[in-house]
């Protein structure tokens, strides 16, 4: 675990000073554990190390919490708390987690502990934006997305938003409501691309309505990498936006489900889906069908569009120091 947590304790120092004032909210992902894809509740020598790497950032009274469960709960504006959610222990690559319908098993006890988020942001009239690295979807176990589910559903008011990683790609997919997969959408789960640049990399700065806490838009900037080889430095850019690019109505789940719908009719539409997906990278991604039964996207060729060797220090400088510009692309 030393060069994982050499490797991560680099880019906390590099990009998040001690005593800042941004509140950071980190998720832990498949590459954050030793062995890789694998994690068992605590205590443990991984989640004692990412304690220890975080907790600038964790509250000191759920430390302990975070020290089994790998989740933890925090404000981040006016009635909107961040929930860090765990997601390793529902996936169903890691070896070490049983499935969810085992009361005891460490998915059974982290959803449990989801559970017990909102219902408190219910009570005080706060709302939830869950965040995790491994979208809840296709790739958990099936009984732990049931669970995801039925909270989703149950808590759909409470629920500002779904925010994950991990494919290193841009896509959305719809979580339906009552738990059985054919109701009608409650959730829309928002992946956004890395900043490891299988792709090229970007980041997602979202927006929000104070009053009510519901997210209305998000701007999506990024680094075209084989336009930073060819002239010697990386320029960070605003790619899209969703309202305008795909002319949504807002950010509601509502909006996002008669788009998914669109793409599956809408030739020109899912043209620019596909380019968006792959983060505006060339050559163009090659065409594939959606997926309705995973997301509404369309798989990458395995591998990307491959970075060409740049130092990622080069990546982090520009992050660290906010250096975009405000020029849009079109694909």
């Amino acid at each position: 675990y030393g060069e994982i947590g050499w490797v991560s304790g680099r880019v906390v120092r590099r990009l998040w000073p001690a005593g800042g004032p941004t509140v950071v909210v980190p998720v832990i992902g498949n590459n954050d554990v030793f062995p890789h894809d694998t994690l068992a509740l605590g205590p443990n020598a991984c989640l004692a190390n990412l304690t220890a790497l975080w907790g600038d950032w964790v509250p000191a009274a759920q430390r302990a919490t975070f020290a089994t469960l790998g989740s933890f709960a925090v404000p981040v504006a006016p009635r909107l708390v961040a929930a860090s959610l765990n997601t390793i222990v529902l996936a169903r690559f890691n070896g070490a987690a049983q499935k969810c319908h085992h009361a005891k098993s460490a998915g059974a006890q982290v959803l449990d502990w989801l559970e017990g988020v909102l219902a408190t942001a219910r009570a005080r009239g706060d709302r939830v934006l869950i965040a995790g690295h491994v979208p809840a979807g296709s790739q958990w176990h099936g009984s732990c997305f049931a669970r995801y589910q039925q909270l989703a559903t149950a808590y759909a008011d409470t629920v500002a938003a779904h925010v994950y990683g991990h494919t290193h790609d841009d896509r959305f997919s719809l979580i339906a409501g009552d738990g059985d997969g054919d109701g009608d959408a409650v959730g829309v789960v928002l992946v956004a691309p890395s900043v490891v640049p299988t792709y090229n990399p970007a980041l997602r700065v979202f927006s929000f309505n104070r009053s009510s806490a519901a997210l209305t838009d998000y701007t999506q900037y990024y680094a075209d990498v084989a336009a930073a080889d060819a002239q010697g430095n990386v320029t960070w850019r605003a790619e899209y936006s969703p309202l305008a690019a795909y002319g949504m109505a807002d950010f509601s789940v509502r909006s996002w489900a008669q788009l998914f719908k669109r793409l599956g009719t809408d030739s020109g539409l899912k043209a620019l889906y596909q380019h968006y997906l792959g983060v505006s990278s060339t050559p163009l991604l090659a065409t594939a069908d959606l997926d309705r039964q995973t997301d509404a996207a369309v798989r990458p060729p395995r591998g990307g569009f491959q970075y060409a060797g740049r130092p990622f220090d080069d990546y982090f400088e520009q992050l660290a120091a906010g250096t975009f510009s405000s020029a849009k692309t079109t694909p």
